[in-house]
């Protein structure tokens, strides 16, 4: 591991890529040179894939264990994990990106350093075009980003925000990689649920387990994600048997969104539904 720590810090200056918290007040010192996102607080990682001396390595480096300089780092305490994915041979040329790991095992790509060996300095859009033609995770999607003159529009952008976790702000990115500018705010956010299923969820004895009935397949019991969703269902598990829910591809669980009075979907929604999401 520490080969491909060094490699990292060989190819990248990670203090080029530090974030500064805005206030209202110093808003105005944002300019077009930045593009806007969403920003959730979730944990931070590196995704480093590189081939040395023969063996080839990818794994999610957690940003929160590195330091600046890498004389000050305590391997022992570095945060990592293997992708198991067979990525195309190009990327193993040395490939680094970034993004946020999401507590459903989702990751969303925010920027890309280096594609096929080459350091990339171009626009971080055109950056991560260039990535998306090579095959990925089905867990992971990139972020989208807007230019300022047009940031409204990432409150209605459903691929960013079309799954269970609120974002706590807004991420101003510079164009081409940098130091970016997080203003932390509360949003009133409400998922659109009209396009999404009905299925009929029961309580078993073990907590935050409940069956799923999706009437045609055996993946029956839920994905309660977090403490939020576990404290909403068993509340709403009182009143309400009926829950909108979205499926999760790699866990192969249904998640619930919110209850209904409506009548469960039937077969042929819930299984077109589900295909769309597995693709």
């Amino acid at each position: 591991m520490y080969l491909l720590i060094k490699d990292l810090y060989d190819k990248i200056n990670l203090s080029k890529y530090r974030y500064e918290f805005l206030t209202d007040e110093n808003l105005e010192t944002i300019d077009d040179k930045y593009y806007t996102s969403w920003n959730y607080q979730v944990k931070k990682y590196f995704v480093y894939i590189k081939s040395i001396k023969n063996v080839k390595y990818c794994y999610y480096i957690n940003k929160s264990s590195l330091t600046y300089n890498i004389k000050k780092i305590n391997m022992k305490k570095i945060d990592f994990d293997k992708i198991n994915f067979n990525f195309h041979n190009k990327l193993f040329q040395g490939t680094c990106f970034d993004g946020d790991m999401f507590d459903d095992g989702n990751f969303r790509i925010t920027d890309v350093y280096i594609l096929c060996g080459i350091k990339l300095a171009d626009n971080i859009v055109n950056k991560m075009n260039l990535l998306k033609k090579y095959n990925l995770p089905k867990n992971m999607f990139f972020a989208n980003y807007v230019n300022l003159s047009d940031y409204k529009q990432i409150f209605n952008n459903n691929f960013e925000t079309n799954h269970l976790f609120k974002p706590n702000g807004i991420a101003f990115m510079p164009k081409k990689s940098g130091k970016k500018y997080i203003h932390k705010c509360d949003f009133v956010f409400q998922k659109d649920t009209s396009k999404y299923p009905v299925l009929k969820y029961v309580k078993l004895e073990l907590p935050d387990t409940y069956y799923v009935d999706d009437m045609y397949n055996d993946e029956d019991i839920a994905a309660i994600q977090n403490i939020k969703i576990s404290n909403e269902m068993n509340e709403w598990i009182k009143e309400y048997t009926n829950f909108f829910s979205d499926y999760h591809p790699t866990f192969k669980k249904w998640i619930p969104i919110k209850p209904t009075s409506e009548m469960v979907s039937d077969e042929d929604s819930i299984r077109r539904f589900k295909k769309l999401k597995i693709v």
